[in-house]
């Protein structure tokens, strides 16, 4: 069973070590975090901006994929999906991620640029 508290408590944490600059053990303590409560949205953004710090896309990949089948209407996990599968080469799949970011927000601009990209 899923734990709000020690998730919020995880990031938290997370987040201050992040900015101690002590990347991964914050992200240690935000991937713990994911797996303690998987619908616990703020972590994947704090997660996620270490992993693109690092240039690291797989775990963007990996986590992001699964949060938005979970949330279809997460806006943050289309757009940053997208952004990480163009960044890796695989154009056919961040069209289709930008496309669903577009059905919930169609006035932004920059997923616009990410698909001509």
């Amino acid at each position: 069973m899923a734990d709000r508290a020690v998730a919020r408590a995880l990031v938290e944490e997370g987040q201050r070590l992040s900015t101690a600059g002590r990347s991964a053990t914050a992200l240690d303590r935000l991937v713990r975090a994911i797996d303690e409560d998987p619908d616990y949205l703020p972590a994947y953004e704090a997660a996620v901006g270490l992993w693109l710090r690092a240039e690291q896309f797989e775990p963007v990949i990996r986590n992001l994929a699964r949060v938005t089948l979970r949330h279809p209407r997460y806006g943050f996990g289309w757009y940053t999906l997208a952004f990480a599968y163009r960044r890796t080469g695989r154009h056919d799949l961040a069209v289709l991620c930008y496309r669903e970011y577009l059905e919930l927000r169609p006035d932004e601009a920059d997923p616009y640029f990410g698909m001509a990209m």
